[in-house]
């Protein structure tokens, strides 16, 4: 009998598990919920997203329509579903694993999918980012942040004459 060979990165399954995970947590659905509405068990689910059981095709299917997503968007990321022409980019098993998806994280999602254009996108991510450079200690904000040079004059201008600096 021949050696089995250690797998080589993510799996199929794990992708598609992943996919399921993230779609359901999008959706605001619990394991119990689609178990329910797939009328199998809230372990089976938990199985599926893991990539410990393979996801039958047939049940793709199911799950698509429940989460109210395409069958593109469980199997993103395997074989012939890589490249996404909206520029989403897939995740492997360890980045999505080092993501919290709790609820939070969730409604940022959400908010952030509701933005009308990319440009409004990049601006949050900028701010958000800017907010979490502080939060860690550096607090230098760029220049285009801080008060204008005619803002610095009147305030110095107000103070000079109230008293109020």
């Amino acid at each position: 009998m021949g050696t089995r060979k250690p797998k080589a990165g993510v799996s199929i399954d794990e992708k598609i598990g992943a996919n399921i995970k993230r779609a359901r947590l999008l959706a605001g659905v619990s394991q119990t919920q689609l178990g329910d509405a797939l009328s199998i068990s809230f372990q089976q689910i938990q199985k599926y997203e893991r990539g410990g059981n393979r996801t039958p095709v047939a049940r793709l299917f199911p799950i698509a329509a429940a989460l109210n997503v395409s069958i593109e968007d469980l199997l993103a990321g395997t074989p012939g579903f890589e490249d996404d022409a909206d520029g989403r980019i897939h995740a492997s098993k360890e980045q999505l694993s080092a993501i919290s998806f709790d609820r939070r994280t969730v409604r940022w999602l959400k908010i952030f999918e509701r933005l009308p254009d990319q440009r409004t996108q990049m601006q949050l991510l900028h701010l958000a980012e800017m907010i979490a450079d502080l939060a860690q200690g550096n607090d230098t904000l760029p220049r285009s942040f801080g008060p204008s040079k005619a803002n610095a004059k009147r305030q110095d201008n107000l103070g000079s004459t109230t008293g109020i600096k």
